[in-house]
């Protein structure tokens, strides 16, 4: 009787882990306070943490080739990909990247592409085990030339 004991604490204890492993520890607004926090403070390390690799950039043509980079490459690159001015969508001028994030006060029903995607500007996001995670932005080094 006591086998039989151990063995269904063993198995309990068991079933219990995975769903615990299983279990998301991020809604999509969580993830984007910690994500817009980290651009705040360019804590670059923390925003490689809180992207799945290999992260992946694509110009802003669909033509242009895929660039694909690892965590040494994403920590070179990102404070670029951030101080690059794009046209802001509803007024004159342009806006870096990083203040575009900085602005973006809350998620809505229409930053969502399906429940475990985000389009946030040309920033995507997506749920995955992991959790929530950057996997790809519409952005090319060409943008840093064009001085918008």
């Amino acid at each position: 009787m006591t086998h039989l004991r151990a063995a269904i604490v063993i198995i309990f204890a068991f079933i219990t882990s995975a769903c615990v492993a299983g279990e998301h520890k991020d809604t999509p607004e969580e993830f984007w306070e910690v994500f817009q926090q980290s651009v705040a403070e360019d804590d670059i390390e923390k925003l490689a943490s809180l992207t799945h690799f290999p992260f992946k950039t694509r110009g802003v043509h669909d033509s242009m080739p895929v660039e694909t980079y690892d965590k040494e490459a994403f920590l070179e690159t990102f404070p670029l990909i951030l101080q690059t001015k794009v046209p802001r969508q509803q007024q004159e001028g342009s806006i870096s990247l990083r203040e575009f994030i900085l602005e973006k006060e809350s998620l809505t029903a229409s930053d969502f592409s399906s429940d475990d995607q985000l389009w946030i500007g040309d920033f995507k996001f997506d749920d995955t085990e992991d959790g929530w995670g950057l996997s790809f932005i519409y952005w090319s080094e060409d943008q840093l030339d064009q001085g918008l």
